[in-house]
């Protein structure tokens, strides 16, 4: 046991230590490569450490000045410097820009250039292998597969410990060591294999010490990648196990297992989010308790061999207990396993990846060998205890686990740790024959290593050589941003130097000044916010220098050798350029959630939209609708669900923004309050008005949306007289001047409420038109009234 004990904590070592090895190793060949001359001067060009980063262009016409002699001079340090060479070739005219050239090494051949490739290649390698070994989380296994021709090395622990767990009074302890490898040599198939070892012990048992050694899976994973974000799979998994006691295979105990998966990346849509699901669905051909049929027969011819022989109470004592099936994972039936896993890799900083993990696992029990369990009545299990029985236990003796836990991919290349938290849910209180026990809780923890023999390393050594070019060779760029067709000068454009490493410009009221540039084209890509990007250069042209016309004197001095300086200016050129910008859409969007009284939304709504532009919508499933590009303006919503009362709204939507609205609909009440009959559209109840006054009280609002609901309900009713009556209290002026105020009042409110201005007219009557005479004041009341006459309809 104790070389056992040091040979694992050896390999522990080694496998933590294999990440750090191989980047010191990869940084000692870096600085090996990246020796130069002492003389010359260079630049190094970062090491790409990702192999899915940007592509590498090839070297352009300057670029190809860099021979492959210079190349070689680089590389060993031999020759002349490309930097004095390069010098003394430009002696000759100094007047000159000398270009700067560039000398490249590459390392290796294959270089992808479709970015979404090289993204998706990134988000595989990433993936790292479960605790069994296929990628996925701690246990849910992704229907994808790593990169292909990449391999996955995993080393983990788990550590259990509780006081009674089985038996009262016993001291339960369990650890486990697994090692997982994984290989993907196509991106449709993944090939791995796992070997585990256990140690349970439990002073409840003879012997308290259980040990598993060696037991191995081997699986096959197949995939197919539905959509980028979308993945479906299956994969088949063999496990051997070792013979109970000994070394070697114990042929009966071989178990198969079937699982189909299914996961969604959705890194990979259109606005990605940091959310992996996983989804795993499988049975179990689980043969565990063959490896124990030795064991079992020879307890039952001990106990045959007594006096007396078996009792029937006693038909079932040979088999293994609680502890040992807990100790050796022994079941007698397989399993169907159900399993759902989420994953959130954030990535906080550069390469540090660190994805937190929820899992949920349950294992239904199938009683494939129609295992007939023995049970006792209560009055016989006090003088001979037994173990319960699955079929009548049922679901609290399944064994489900949730997984809490998070992986973190430092900044080491293909390394990552593993921190988890298994916890039983069911079938660690509720001990049955069947299974073994699900221990309470189980701490895990582990590395992983992914290694990718295909990675791609472009190294660059530049050498640059600076000669200063005068200034009347150089020139400034003063530009103009426009709009496309106008001369409307653009405020506020972002202009950036194609290729170049400077600070992006700012248009202020739509003019920029460039920084001085040397004879070539000058390639800008201009941005605003509300217009589509667009690209703009200007073409500095070569300077001619020609020297001036001389006269006479200038003539005889030169011939007597006093020849006079050809004159010359410090002042850079300007070169004018005008940029077209295309402006987007100048339109907006709107989101409406339609919702009843108590906030539930409301479907099968039909909503209309009128103003600029006329849209028609109708809620389905989600109480939501959505209107995109419209233009911008103020528009009139009309809201009409069964068994609700019509709503109107206005709204204003405004350029490349969302309005977001809620309406809320009003139930239409069993009653009738307002009702369209013959010629008018009578009312149960009268508009009550604040005193002497043509405000209208809330109270009676409901009554008017009443009204407003039958008026836009029957479109046919082309002109509606809203009339005002008052009783004979005060003087026939002023009874008609309030009746008319408040028939406008309600006026207004109707239009406020959707219905159109033009089918409405109010006319106040006073006190000329009462109902009944103004004797008492129950008639004076009724006097007092609106009344809604139609005049005109189709």
């Amino acid at each position: 046991m104790r070389t056992l004990r040091e040979s694992l904590l050896l390999f522990v070592f080694s496998a933590l230590l294999l990440p750090y090895a191989t980047a010191a190793a990869q940084d000692d060949f870096d600085a090996d490569f990246e020796a130069t001359p002492p003389r010359a001067v260079t630049t190094a060009a970062p090491i790409d450490d990702d192999p899915f980063g940007e592509p590498v262009v090839d070297e352009g016409p300057e670029e190809a000045e860099a021979t492959s002699s210079d190349a070689d001079a680089l590389r060993t340090g031999e020759g002349e410097p490309v930097a004095q060479a390069d010098t003394r070739a430009a002696s000759s005219d100094t007047t000159a820009k000398e270009s700067s050239k560039r000398a490249r090494k590459r390392e290796k051949g294959r270089v992808t250039s479709d970015p979404d490739l090289d993204e998706a290649r990134r988000r595989a390698f990433h993936r790292h292998g479960t605790i069994g070994g296929p990628v996925g989380g701690v246990h849910i296994v992704d229907a994808g597969t790593g990169a292909p021709g990449t391999f996955r090395v995993g080393l983990s622990f788990g550590m259990f410990r509780k006081d009674g767990f089985i038996a009262d009074g016993d001291q339960a302890r369990a650890s486990q060591g697994v090692l997982s490898l994984s290989y993907t040599p196509i991106k449709q198939l993944e090939i791995f294999a796992n070997i585990a070892a256990w140690a349970a012990s439990n002073e409840s048992i003879d012997p308290t010490l259980l040990q598993i050694l060696g037991d191995t899976t081997l699986g096959v994973k197949g995939v197919w990648e539905i959509l980028p974000f979308l993945n479906f799979g299956g994969d088949v998994r063999v496990g051997f196990l070792n013979r109970l006691g000994s070394v070697g295979l114990r042929g009966s105990g071989t178990s198969v297992g079937l699982r189909s998966n299914l996961s969604f990346d959705l890194r990979a849509i259109e606005k990605p989010k940091p959310i992996v699901a996983r989804l795993n669905v499988g049975y179990f051909f689980d043969n565990s308790i063959n490896v124990v049929k030795d064991v079992e027969d020879a307890r039952w011819a001990a106990l045959e061999g007594r006096p007396g022989g078996v009792s029937p109470i006693e038909a079932q004592d040979h088999l293994v207990n609680a502890a040992e099936r807990f100790g050796l994972q022994l079941n007698r039936t397989d399993f169907v396993d159900l399993g759902v896993g989420f994953e959130f890799p954030i990535e906080p900083i550069e390469r540090l990846i660190i994805s937190p993990i929820a899992e949920w696992n349950v294992r239904i029990p199938v009683n494939r060998r129609d295992f007939n369990c023995l049970y006792l009545p209560d009055g016989l299990a006090i003088d001979h205890p037994m173990e319960a029985c699955l079929d009548r236990e049922g679901g609290k003796a399944f064994p489900m686990v949730v997984t809490a836990g998070v992986r973190v991919e430092p900044k080491v290349r293909g390394f990552a740790l593993l921190a988890a938290v298994d916890v039983g849910v069911l079938g660690s209180r509720t001990i049955v024959k069947e299974l073994a026990p699900t221990a309470p809780w189980m701490v895990r923890f582990g590395g992983s290593y992914a290694f990718d023999p295909n990675r791609e390393v472009v190294r660059e050594v530049d050498v640059l050589v600076e000669k200063e070019v005068p200034v009347e060779h150089r020139a400034l760029i003063h530009g103009l941003v426009v709009e496309a067709g106008t001369e409307h000068a653009i405020d506020r454009a972002i202009v950036r130097l194609t290729g170049r490493e400077l600070t992006p410009l700012v248009a202020e009221e739509g003019r920029f000044k460039s920084y001085l540039f040397e004879p070539g084209l000058v390639e800008m890509s201009i941005e605003h916010p509300d217009y589509e990007p667009g690209t703009c250069s200007a073409e500095i042209a070569e300077r001619e220098e020609r020297a001036p016309a001389l006269d006479a004197a200038e003539e005889a001095a030169l011939a007597e050798g006093e020849g006079a300086e050809t004159p010359r200016t410090d002042e850079p050129r300007v070169v004018e350029v005008r940029c077209e910008l295309i402006a987007k859409p100048r339109v907006g969007n709107l989101t409406l959630r339609i919702v009843n009284e108590s906030g539930s939304g409301v479907t099968g709504a039909n909503v209309e939209i009128s103003g600029p532009e006329n849209r028609a919508f109708r809620t389905s499933v989600e109480p939501v609708v959505r209107a995109e590009g419209l233009q911008p303006g103020t528009y009139q919503v009309r809201v009409e669900a069964e068994n609700f009362l019509i709503k109107t709204d206005e709204l204003v939507i405004s350029a490349n923004e969302t309005t977001e609205r809620e309406i809320t609909l009003i139930s239409r009440p069993s009653r009738a309050l307002a009702q369209l009959r013959g010629k008018k559209i009578t009312i149960r109840r009268q508009i009550n008005f604040a005193t002497n006054s043509a405000e209208i009280l809330e109270s009676s609002n409901a009554l008017l949306l009443e009204v407003a609901d039958v008026i836009l309900r029957n479109p046919e009713i082309r002109l509606l007289e809203i009339q005002g009556h008052t009783d004979d209290r005060g003087g026939a002026e002023l009874n008609l001047r309030l009746s008319q105020d408040r028939a406008e009042s309600v006026r207004a409110w109707l239009i406020r409420n959707g219905v159109e201005e033009s089918r409405l007219i109010a006319k106040g009557y006073g006190l000329t038109r009462p109902l009944v005479p103004n004797i008492t004041s129950a008639n004076r009341a009724k006097n007092r009234r609106v009344e809604f006459v139609i005049l005109e309809s189709d």
